[in-house]
């Protein structure tokens, strides 16, 4: 009896001890996207719609300014990743903007993300990239595709994430 005792004791508190070490969501913003299956929050306007869109083993969330003349939009990415550094997975996304025939330049940059310039059509637009790992998870919020956005527009929404 006292050996069965000591077993749930036991297994009880490793399950405690689990629970303890499980991560919260990352919070630096105000809204939660948790619903939507990506542990963050980030600050966005209330009129916004949010979707989720899964392909494969990604996961995408998509929040977009509801008046037709918002420029608000971006795009939370839970992808697969090969490595917990930071630092690595900011390369790679560089790396990777890098490759795209309209890019020119890093505008900006900090221990998380970037801001950079592409010329499509004889005119700069800027985007950004921020990079947030969990444990093995990763989540790049970036600018939507296509996004014609001003210096100061991409830094707004750039801060909006990383605050």
């Amino acid at each position: 009896m006292k050996i069965n005792f000591y077993l749930i004791l036991i297994a009880s508190l490793g399950l405690l001890q689990n629970c303890s070490n499980a991560k919260a969501p990352h919070k630096k913003g105000s809204t939660s996207l948790l619903s939507y299956g990506i542990p963050l929050y980030v600050n966005i306007p209330k009129d916004v719609d949010i979707t989720r869109r899964i392909v494969g083993n990604i996961t995408e969330v998509i929040v977009k300014g509801k008046d037709e003349k918002s420029w608000f939009e971006l795009i939370v990415q839970n992808l697969p990743s090969e490595s917990e550094d930071l630092a690595w997975n900011k390369y790679l996304q560089i790396e990777d903007v890098r490759n795209n025939v309209y890019f020119t330049r890093i505008m900006e940059e900090n221990e998380n993300g970037f801001i950079y310039e592409q010329v499509p059509r004889d005119k700069p637009t800027y985007h950004f990239r921020y990079v947030i790992v969990q444990g093995s998870q990763l989540y790049v919020i970036s600018t939507a595709l296509g996004s014609e956005l001003t210096m100061e527009q991409t830094k707004e929404l750039f801060d909006a994430v990383s605050q």
